[in-house]
C-alpha cells in the first residue's frame, strides 16, 4: 500500500473515531468512500477499528496516530506493511515484538507510556462484580475471542473431519468435548455439517449453562426469553423428552427458531409468540416444571466481540433500564412455575446490579430462593462471561 494511501486510511478512522460514530456506521460509509480497496486491505482496515476501540477508556489523552500504534501492538499477531509503518512512527514499539506473549507486550507499552493501566480499558469498574477475575477480564478486550460451536454428539467425528478437510482449525473443549473453539475468520455456515444441522453456533459457556437445567424427561419447561432458541436446542438435545414451550416478543425471531428446531430434526415443542412486560406469564392452567430467563441485558460479558461498548454505552441504562425490566419479566414468570419448580436466570452480563442485585430482590419478593449461582468465565478461553443461577419457587 502507498504511503498516502495510508495515511488517508488513518486519518479517516480518526475522524470517525473522534466523533464516536458506531462501528458499522464507520465501515458502511468508509467502504462506500473507497470502492476500490482490495480485501486484503478492507480487513485490515476493519481489524484496525476493532483494535482501536479495544483500547477502551486507556490513555485518552494520547493523540490519536500513538494510541493507534498501541492498540495494534497489543493486539496484533502478525506483520503487514502497513503495520510496520504505523509503528515506525513510535519506534519504541519494535515490530520484531509483535510475537511476545501480550503480558510482556503491555510491560513494553508501560515501559514507554507509564499512563497505560489495564483496568482503565473498562470504564465502569464500579459496576464490575467482584466475583470474577477482574485482571484476566481486562485483558480479555485485547484478544480476538473464539467462535464456538456445540456439535451434536453423534456427529462429532463427521465434524472433525469436515473441518479438517477444509483446513480449518480447531480446539476440542477439555470440559464439553462436544464444544469446539474456532478462529473468528473461518465461514462455517457455508459446511455441510451446517447445512445438515450436526452442530449449532453457540458460545462455549452459553453451552455450559445447560449444567444448570437438570430437567427430566416428561417435564413440562418454558423458555422464555427464547430468541433464535440457543437455550431451547440445548434442552431438548440434553433432554429430549422434555414438553418445551418456547416464547418471544419477536415473530421473525420465532420464525428462525422453528427453522433451526426443523434442521436440528428436533420435535416435541410449542413455540407462542408473547410480551412479558405486559402479560403474567402464561394462563393459570400452565404451571411449568422448570422455567428458562435468559433475560435482555448489557451484554457486557460479550463486550470483547463488540469493543465499541467500552466507549459507546450509557452507564445509566443498567438502573433505569435494564434491571428494571429483568425484574418485571421474572415476577411475571414466576406464576406459572409450580411450587418448588426450577427457574433458572441467565445474563451476559459482569455487572452487579443485574445479577447478584436481581438475587436478592428475587428472594425478597417473589417467593424464590436460590439454590446455586456462579459468573462462567470466558477471559481465559476465548469466550463470553455469563452469569447464571437456579433457583426454586418456595413451597
Amino acid at each position: 500500500m502507498r504511503e498516502d494511501a495510508l495515511l488517508r486510511r488513518i486519518e479517516t478512522l480518526k475522524n470517525e473515531c473522534t466523533h464516536n460514530e458506531p462501528l458499522f456506521r464507520y465501515l458502511k460509509s468508509y467502504f462506500a468512500l473507497h470502492r476500490n480497496m482490495g480485501a486484503r486491505d478492507r480487513r485490515e482496515t476493519r481489524e484496525w477499528i476493532f483494535n482501536y476501540f479495544r483500547l477502551g477508556k486507556s490513555l485518552p489523552q494520547l493523540e490519536f496516530p500513538f494510541r493507534l500504534a498501541i492498540a495494534n501492538f497489543l493486539c496484533s499477531e502478525n506483520s503487514s506493511p502497513s503495520l510496520i509503518y504505523l509503528l515506525s512512527k513510535t519506534p519504541d514499539l519494535r515490530i520484531e515484538d509483535l510475537g511476545l506473549p501480550l503480558e510482556e507486550k503491555i510491560e513494553i507499552v508501560k515501559k514507554y507510556f507509564p499512563a497505560f493501566k489495564e483496568e482503565d480499558i473498562f470504564p465502569l469498574n464500579s459496576e464490575l462484580t467482584s466475583k470474577i477475575d477482574q485482571h484476566s477480564f481486562y485483558l480479555s478486550f485485547l484478544k480476538q475471542p473464539f467462535v464456538w460451536i456445540r456439535v451434536r454428539k453423534k456427529f462429532i467425528e463427521d465434524v472433525k473431519n469436515e473441518l479438517n478437510e477444509k483446513l480449518i482449525p480447531f480446539v476440542q473443549n477439555t470440559d464439553l468435548p462436544n464444544a469446539f473453539a474456532i478462529k473468528n475468520s473461518a465461514s462455517l455456515n457455508t459446511l455441510y455439517a451446517f447445512e445438515k444441522g450436526w452442530f449449532e453456533i453457540q458460545d462455549l459457556n452459553s453451552q455450559k449453562t445447560g449444567l444448570y437445567f437438570q430437567a427430566r424427561e416428561g417435564e413440562k419447561w418454558w423458555d422464555a426469553c427464547a430468541a433464535s432458541g440457543g437455550k431451547s436446542l440445548l434442552l431438548k438435545d440434553l433432554v429430549p423428552g422434555v414438553d418445551l414451550l418456547s416464547t418471544d416478543n419477536r415473530e421473525t425471531i420465532l420464525t428462525n427458531l422453528k427453522l433451526r428446531m426443523a434442521k436440528a430434526g428436533i420435535g416435541g415443542f410449542k413455540v407462542e409468540l408473547l410480551d412479558l412486560l405486559h402479560t403474567s406469564g402464561t394462563d393459570s392452567t400452565k404451571l411449568f416444571d422448570g422455567i428458562i430467563a435468559d433475560v435482555p441485558c448489557t451484554g457486557s460479558g460479550t463486550w470483547t466481540r463488540t469493543p465499541e461498548s467500552l466507549t459507546g454505552f450509557d452507564p445509566e441504562m443498567i438502573s433505569k433500564h435494564f434491571v428494571p425490566l429483568q425484574r418485571k419479566i421474572v415476577s411475571n414468570l414466576t406464576f406459572s412455575l409450580k411450587k418448588s419448580g426450577t427457574l433458572v436466570f441467565i445474563t451476559c452480563s459482569i455487572f452487579e446490579k443485574e445479577n447478584e442485585g436481581n438475587i436478592r430482590f428475587f428472594e425478597k419478593n417473589l417467593g424464590l430462593q436460590l439454590i446455586s449461582s456462579n459468573y462462567l468465565e470466558g477471559s481465559k478461553s476465548g469466550a463470553d462471561t455469563l452469569f447464571v443461577a437456579r433457583l426454586k419457587k418456595k413451597g
